[in-house]
């Protein structure tokens, strides 16, 4: 009710697993108003989730979910389509900004704006963090690496898990938070990259 105070939830949470998975991972949820104005229906969930596929091959699935409980795999069960910056990368840590405190899955444009990680290669390392938009968040166009690993100590070989910031009503900075690591040396930091930024009106 509050945000602080908490009650588990005696049913639990199903997903609907991918045909292939071998492992977990990140994922970002959401609850979703229907679109267009004065438009009927309930507000649904919905999730992208993260899965190792045939080993460390992650890819982003779409979920859904009437209730935030029970989830149900969409598109046929495949990962969502065009986020590799290479064939047969792995993609990983799907997310969205937040706004003035506000998840905001849309940019200003409508299209939907997603923050992750991705390899150039078939390894798990070295990553970098990506940009891509989609408008029905199956089908992800215009990647663009925004952080890349520096190849020294604080990210020797990841640049992972972005979370972008946008604060101040009216503009202010952006911050993106990530995970900087050098995985020989099992060292993990949190980074952070800012920039200035002006919000639509």
């Amino acid at each position: 009710d509050d945000g602080v105070n908490w009650t588990e939830v005696k049913t639990g949470v199903s997903f609907e697993e991918p045909s292939g998975k071998t492992g977990g991972g990140n994922r970002v949820f959401w609850r979703q108003q229907p679109s267009g104005s004065g438009s009927g229906g309930e507000a649904k969930w919905l999730c992208l989730q993260e899965f190792g596929m045939f080993g460390n091959i992650y890819q982003i699935f779409l979920y859904s979910s009437p209730d935030g409980l029970a989830w149900k795999l969409e598109n046929d069960g495949n990962p969502v389509q065009g986020l590799q910056p290479a064939p047969g990368s792995p993609v990983s840590g799907p997310a969205f900004a937040s706004v003035e405190g506000v998840l905001q899955p849309r940019g200003p444009d409508g299209r939907y704006s997603l923050w992750y990680h991705a390899t150039n290669g078939t390894g798990l390392t070295p990553s970098d963090i990506f940009h891509a938009y989609s408008d029905d968040l199956i089908h992800w166009s215009d990647i663009e690496i925004v952080v890349r690993h520096t190849g020294t100590d604080d990210e020797f070989d990841q640049a992972a898990d972005p979370h972008p910031v946008v604060g101040g009503k009216g503009g202010g900075e952006a911050f993106l938070y990530f995970d900087g690591e050098n995985n020989p040396k099992s060292q993990c930091h949190v980074m952070a990259v800012a920039a200035a930024t002006r919000l639509p009106n």
